[in-house]
């Protein structure tokens, strides 16, 4: 199905999260567009793989969301907040969280003409917040 300005129908479904083997962990949305019912992309957010010493918080997509429209998708696991293009299928950005947690929230934020995502996790003192800023590819990637 279309909506009136061309756009796919499109919802989020099953973030999910596997254990393979003992330990390893890896997470991937699937976006679906309702109207067709079909499954549109699917974006891997956390490689399947041992996990490391380091990580902190789940490996399971905890809260994602859209941002402006369909085509660009912010997940956050947890220590990682990411943001997808979903057209191409490639991953924009990605931030080390300064802390783990096992729940978050995400949510956009507008000041002025400046876009936000700001993360809050299971405890008070658990926020932290990104300008969303346009970029240009490195000279050594392809667009």
């Amino acid at each position: 199905g279309k909506t009136d300005s061309g756009a796919p129908k499109i919802a989020v479904q099953g973030a999910e999260s596997r254990e393979v083997g003992e330990r390893e962990f890896g997470s991937r949305v699937h976006l679906v567009d309702l109207g067709e019912k079909r499954e549109i992309t699917l974006i891997q957010t956390q490689e399947v793989g041992r996990k490391e010493r380091d990580k902190r918080g789940t490996s399971q997509v905890i809260d994602c969301l859209f941002v402006h429209s369909w085509r660009y998708l912010a997940a956050v696991s947890g220590d990682v907040l990411s943001l997808w293009d979903t057209e191409r299928g490639i991953n924009l950005a990605e931030v080390l969280l300064p802390w783990g947690t096992d729940e978050a929230t995400l949510e956009v934020l507008r000041a002025g003409e400046a876009y936000f995502l700001r993360v809050k996790g299971e405890k008070d003192a658990q926020q932290a917040g990104y300008q969303i800023a346009p970029g240009k590819p490195d000279k050594g990637e392809k667009n």
